[in-house]
């Protein structure tokens, strides 16, 4: 079974990029606003929860986010 995501930190921030567990490729790595790992941690199951947020405060499913995703990077 593959990881759902990855951590790194980037100037003291941790980021995650979440996998596409049937394709495999990750996503571009998002900001969980947090400096402990443990409390990213917490952030990031959240996501995989109730969905990544959006810039309007609303959330939308993981595998939603994958498929726009896809689209970018077929794009470019």
């Amino acid at each position: 079974m593959r990881r759902k995501f990855y951590m790194h930190r980037r100037g003291g921030v941790f980021y995650a990029c979440l996998v596409n567990q049937e394709t495999g490729l990750s996503m571009s790595a998002r900001s969980t606003g947090e400096r402990d790992r443990d409390a990213a941690l917490i952030v990031v199951s959240g996501w995989l929860r109730d969905g990544l947020p959006g810039k309007n405060g609303e959330r939308r499913k993981v595998e939603a986010a994958f498929d726009l995703d896809g689209i970018l990077r077929g794009i470019r």
